[in-house]
């Protein structure tokens, strides 16, 4: 397998055509009239968009020389597919329920002054007494999220249903053999593991030395992986709402499939 090192300039240029690709292939949805069906479609929709942005940032990042950042950004795909996946896997919308209103407990939270600093309270109030035409206050904000406290039962930091971790939800998607590999290579990253960090001060010579500038290290990685997470969500999207042909997705797939072969063998 080849090292980062030893890719061509038209193999990076193979990796980033597959991701402008993709990113044209979405924008070529008509999503401007929304897909109002059910709370699943509209929620997924959104997905696609931010999956979308994540993916064109992804590869000005790795242009740009900063590999590295990119993975961040391409765990977070990782996320975004394993929720989307699990959302639209129940029939109804109640899982899709309780990823939206957990909004509702979030910022009945970030309003509350118990527990804030001095300067965080000061501009919770200042945000009270500003509030415009349609804004919440924290009286309906609290009775909105006592009721979606009350139906879902929500853990404190996150929507996912309770005893239930991130792994578990990407076994239960099908997703668990990824999780082992691509997210917890990007979690070393994310994370500033050793084995990472030691990339950015290495003794050489007797010397320490620091790197500074843009490499090629992890580009292939995060252009990949970006590839392979935003075309997942895209076929939940299109499983969904029918607005792609299978053809159109398998020739894009393959295509990309055929670069990453060729270049890896």
């Amino acid at each position: 397998m080849k090292l980062e090192e030893q890719l061509s300039a038209e193999q990076y240029n193979a990796l980033y055509t597959s991701g402008e690709e993709l990113g044209r292939l979405v924008k070529s949805i008509k999503l401007a009239g929304g897909y109002p069906g059910t709370k699943k479609n509209r929620i997924a929709s959104a997905f696609l968009v931010k999956a979308t942005k994540t993916l064109n940032a992804i590869t000005i990042l790795c242009k740009a020389g900063y590999g590295e950042d990119a993975v961040i950004l391409a765990r977070s795909l990782f996320d975004m597919l394993v929720d989307i996946l699990y959302i639209t896997r129940f029939k109804l919308d109640t899982m899709a329920d309780r990823y939206e209103l957990y909004d509702d407990v979030w910022r009945a939270k970030a309003l509350n002054a118990e527990g804030k600093s001095r300067n965080l309270k000061k501009l919770i109030r200042e945000r009270m007494k500003n509030l415009q035409p349609g804004d919440e206050t924290p009286e309906q904000l609290n009775t909105k999220a006592v009721k979606a406290m009350k139906r879902f039962k929500y853990r404190s930091d996150t929507w996912r249903p309770r005893k239930l971790t991130l792994y578990d939800m990407a076994v239960k998607v099908k997703l668990g053999s990824l999780y082992q590999t691509m997210f917890k290579l990007h979690s070393q990253v994310v994370h500033t593991a050793p084995r990472i960090i030691n990339n950015y001060a290495v003794i050489k010579n007797g010397h320490l030395n620091y790197t500074y500038q843009p490499s090629h290290k992890h580009i292939s990685d995060a252009l990949i992986s970006s590839f392979t997470l935003t075309l997942g969500i895209l076929k939940v999207f299109n499983e969904l709402t029918h607005t792609i042909s299978q053809e159109s997705l398998d020739s894009i797939e393959m295509k990309h499939g055929l670069v990453v072969m060729k270049i890896f063998g």
